[in-house]
């Protein structure tokens, strides 16, 4: 594993909280970056559903460089997997675990973290080269299933994605999930679209005190 690779997982593992970034349309993602570094953020994914997706990871990569280790979400095929790397993303996440998209990914040096539910396809995705895997969507299985799986496979870190917020994001971690990547509950379409950086700014903190706690 090359060592800018090693240290993206690094800092997932340390940083154990991932922000996403989604919305419906154009915006200005530099007081959105901001705040969440403000609020103790500093790994998050731009998810490629967002309009302009690649241009706002560049900006990312440019004003922030090794403060903000910025990743690209909801990617599903090759062809967004290069655009994404193109553009400075760090990692790749995605809801499939798309043979292409992954060995793209894995050619290029770049972590990718495909989204798997059972046990069988989460084995597969670790086996195929991917550093961490994606269990998606965590809820309404919850904590006691990523524990289950945990059992099986220890030596497969896992990131927990959906449904997760401050309130049951510890709980996740604890029972087994080496990160969790958290949507609305830290930076969602509305608080984007009234620049309510403020807001943005004290649900990031709140998570990562929830979490420390």
């Amino acid at each position: 594993m090359g060592r800018e690779k090693m240290q993206t997982i690094k800092k997932i593992l340390e940083e154990k909280v991932i922000a996403i970034i989604r919305a419906s349309r154009l915006f200005d993602v530099t007081p959105v970056a901001r705040a969440l570094l403000n609020g103790g953020i500093h790994v998050l994914e731009v998810s490629f559903n967002t309009p302009g997706a690649a241009d706002l990871i560049r900006r990312i990569s440019e004003e922030f460089g090794d403060d903000l280790c910025c990743g690209a979400g909801t990617v599903v095929d090759e062809y967004t997997a290069m655009r994404a790397i193109e553009a400075g993303s760090r990692f790749i996440i995605s809801p499939i675990a798309d043979e292409r998209m992954m060995k793209a990914c894995i050619s290029n040096a770049i972590p990718v973290i495909p989204g798997a539910f059972t046990a069988a396809e989460i084995y597969k995705s670790f086996y195929c080269g991917a550093p961490m895997v994606k269990v998606f969507p965590a809820e309404p299985s919850g904590p006691e299933y990523i524990k289950a799986i945990k059992a099986v496979f220890p030596q497969i870190p896992m990131v927990a994605v959906g449904g997760i917020d401050a309130e049951n994001a510890k709980l996740y971690l604890s029972k087994g999930a080496s990160a969790v990547a958290v949507g609305t509950s830290i930076v969602n379409d509305n608080l984007i679209k009234t620049a309510a950086y403020e807001q943005i700014e004290r649900n990031a903190r709140h998570m990562k005190e929830s979490i420390a706690r």
